[in-house]
């Protein structure tokens, strides 16, 4: 199926509209939805809207999700990175959320006092590592809220992972509600 307006390179959705999105259902996995490029965005009465940043969505893709859903597919256009952020925020496992935000998870081992561990932290699945492009300030947007990390030191404290850090636009950062630093 061709997105309409597809002659157009234009992005007709902001990463904003995103955060607010949530998982549809637990029969779709995160490694088909980026394979065909689609993300469920919303179920309104029998239309299903559905993402994309792809020009030509794959037609047995589509009609899956009809089958799925009971619904007919209305398709918009997102920017693909953040489309497949939200993918893998939603459909992903848990453990490769954790994984994408601490430091040390994905085998290597590290040695900790246990005075050491911060017991006050309570973070969602779901949530991400944000900067806004140009600047330096990074976030936790956890629960459609961006907390600030006020220092290197608190990154490390919380063993955030610096490599894990998605650069956004400043349009998609700045509009987030703000939440409590997380400065201690």
């Amino acid at each position: 199926m061709t997105l309409p307006g597809s002659r157009e390179a234009s992005i007709d959705h902001s990463a904003t509209e995103l955060l607010e999105v949530e998982r549809l259902t637990t029969a779709l996995s995160a490694d088909w939805l980026e394979q065909h490029a689609v993300l469920p965005l919303r179920l309104e009465g029998d239309v299903l809207t559905v993402g994309t940043w792809i020009d030509r969505v794959d037609a047995l893709a589509l009609d899956d999700l009809r089958l799925l859903f009971g619904a007919g597919i209305a398709l918009e256009r997102f920017a693909e990175h953040d489309l497949r952020t939200t993918i893998r925020r939603l459909y992903a496992p848990e453990a490769a959320t954790a994984e994408g935000l601490i430091a040390g998870l994905t085998g290597e081992a590290r040695a900790v006092d246990i005075d050491e561990i911060p017991l006050a932290m309570q973070i969602s699945s779901g949530a991400i590592l944000v900067r806004a492009d140009g600047t330096a300030p990074v976030y936790l947007v956890d629960q459609g809220t961006k907390r600030w990390i006020t220092s290197p030191a608190i990154m490390d404290k919380y063993n955030f992972a610096w490599g894990r850090v998605y650069v956004l636009p400043p349009a998609s950062v700045y509009p987030i509600p703000v939440g409590p630093n997380i400065d201690s």
